[in-house]
């Protein structure tokens, strides 16, 4: 059969392209990481939790501005430290330990594809899954979510291999791994993917074996839950009100009663988005998927019944409970991105694949384009919209993207090119991802403190003092690493516009300054209103305003 000369150069090479092609897998997780400022208020507080951990030295109790801070375990906060430790206060220090963990869980992905399948499947998966914004983002924050889908990766990978060969005691040990880091990282939520493993043995096991792998898994789960337990302990002993903060972030949480309440429907239109392209490929129960052979899929034992229930009880859970959030959905992306790279094979090795009873595939090469186009356009009407028509540019960098999809509806009836065809989509989408990195830089510049600064000061910033009034913010706590003062009152604040000599910088919404013209107008006279901005589209505005001391100018 005829092949293609980059096929065959591909062929030839194999070591040489899984290397170039790994790498260039995870440089959306790596280009520019380091160069901008925190994009939201939990990146921040995670980054400053994580200073003041440096600061005390105490690393049991986490505390945020000076008040204990419990809302998660503290693994991701002890990264976070040890790396600032180790590569001082920088923004890439505070955002290693979720780029590492992004980059494992990738490089993870395509080991198991690998040793599971094929190569190739390793690397469609790998690709896929480098290219969905769902795993892009996390892994370039500092918040939990990247480390706890490393962990929830261990936990579901290696209790399968488990399951495969339950003689080789290192799969035992990797679940075990997974599942103390998860709960290091964010507590009981890591008890659905110990679950899914469970029932799925349940399920799948055979009955005489079962009860002897049912006690062992569920020692080894004690096992792993043990140093969270400790740590909860040790907390518990110095702060007996942390019972009441976990209640709150687990079971007023999940029945609606906490933060981030969402209608039901939530995850459909991130999982879509996400996701995408894995979200256009996908093989849906009751769609093109019946029911009994979606059951008996996940009953066989099989890989592809392992991940198609890898993916949906998480969805179905995700979606029952009141607290919702994006990113809980990053641990369905790496099953999703293997099944479609499995669902890809047959494509890869079929002229047309013959349907399987009660399964149909999907037309890829449509839903890649159309999912494409929609997204061009819609980042393009984001960018237009919030940051103005001169940033348009920036999206011309996912065109090629879209040009790759029309390309494949063109010629997927040659199965010869379908593999060149789907890494040349994969390989667009890398270069338009590395593009709208560098916009992210534009987009972050005024989350920073420091940036508005030297826009309106020059390029030495303020040298005087610097004061924050009525404001909590992570970014500028960061940005000072701790060293910048509070007022909470006009009281404290006129306390000291009376004892200094000098002007001082105050940053304060713009809201609680202009209520100063009601409350004390003095403190209200005595400033200058330098610099007004938004840290982002719709946010609250903010002031810079260079305060001079009270004894120098009155009412």
């Amino acid at each position: 059969m005829h092949q293609h000369p980059i096929v065959k150069w591909c062929m030839a090479q194999p070591r040489v392209l899984i290397v170039l092609a790994l790498a260039a897998m995870v440089s959306p997780i790596w280009i520019s990481i380091g160069d901008h400022s925190f994009n939201g208020r939990s990146a921040a507080r995670y980054a400053v939790v994580s200073q003041e951990m440096v600061n005390t030295g105490d690393w049991i109790v986490p505390h945020y501005l000076g008040r204990i801070h419990l809302t998660k375990p503290p693994l991701v906060y002890w990264f976070e430290s040890a790396s600032i430790e180790l590569f001082g206060h920088t923004f890439l220090a505070v955002r290693l330990p979720s780029a590492i963990a992004g980059t494992l869980g990738m490089l993870f992905l395509f080991w198991f594809g690998r040793r599971q399948v094929s190569t190739r499947v390793g690397l469609v998966a790998a690709g896929l899954y480098s290219i969905m914004p769902m795993t892009i983002f996390p892994a370039r924050m500092t918040v939990t979510d990247s480390i706890v889908n490393l962990s929830w990766m261990l936990i579901l990978y290696a209790g399968f291999l488990r399951t495969q060969h339950p003689g080789q005691k290192r799969w035992r040990a990797l679940f075990m791994l997974g599942a103390s880091m998860g709960m290091l990282a964010k507590g009981p939520v890591l008890l659905i993917p110990i679950g899914l493993v469970w029932v799925w043995l349940l399920i799948s096991d055979d009955a005489e074996r079962r009860p002897k792998r049912m006690a062992v898994y569920l020692f080894q789960i004690i096992l792993a839950m043990l140093p969270v337990l400790l740590w909860a302990y040790a907390v518990y002993v110095n702060e007996p009100n942390a019972l009441d903060i976990w209640k709150h972030e687990t079971i007023d949480r999940a029945v609606g009663a906490g933060d981030h309440s969402r209608p039901i429907w939530f995850f459909i239109p991130i999982l879509l988005a996400g996701c995408f392209p894995a979200s256009a490929m996908l093989i849906l129960p009751g769609i093109n998927l019946r029911w009994r052979q979606a059951l008996g899929s996940v009953r066989s034992g099989g890989l592809a019944g392992f991940l198609g229930w890898s993916i949906i009880v998480p969805f179905v859970i995700y979606s029952l409970i009141s607290g919702k959030l994006a990113s809980y959905l990053l641990p369905i992306c790496s099953p999703l991105a293997l099944l479609s790279a499995i669902m890809l094979e047959e494509w890869f090795t079929n002229d047309r694949p013959e349907p399987a009873p009660g399964r149909r595939l999907p037309e890829v090469r449509v839903g890649l384009l159309i999912g494409t186009v929609l997204y061009i356009t819609a980042l393009a009407l984001g960018v237009w919209h919030f940051y103005g028509p001169e940033h348009i540019v920036w999206v011309l960098g996912l065109v090629p993207a879209a040009l790759v999809a029309i390309w494949l509806v063109c010629h997927w009836s040659k199965r010869a090119i379908r593999v060149i065809g789907i890494g040349a989509f994969i390989g667009a989408w890398l270069v338009g991802w590395l593009v709208m990195e560098e916009f992210e830089d534009v987009a972050l510049s005024q989350m920073s403190y420091l940036a508005i600064a030297h826009e309106t000061f020059g390029d030495g910033g303020w040298q005087g003092e610097t004061g924050v009034y009525q404001l909590e913010d992570g970014t500028i706590v960061w940005d000072f690493n701790g060293k910048i003062e509070h007022f909470h009152t006009p009281d404290g604040l006129r306390a000291r516009l009376e004892t200094i000599d000098e002007p001082i910088l105050i940053l304060a919404a713009a809201s609680n300054w202009n209520r100063l013209s009601e409350l004390d107008k003095a403190i209200f006279n005595a400033g200058t209103i330098k610099a007004r901005w938004e840290q982002w589209p719709g946010a609250d505005q903010r002031y810079l305003v260079v305060c001079e001391p009270m004894t120098t100018k009155t009412d």
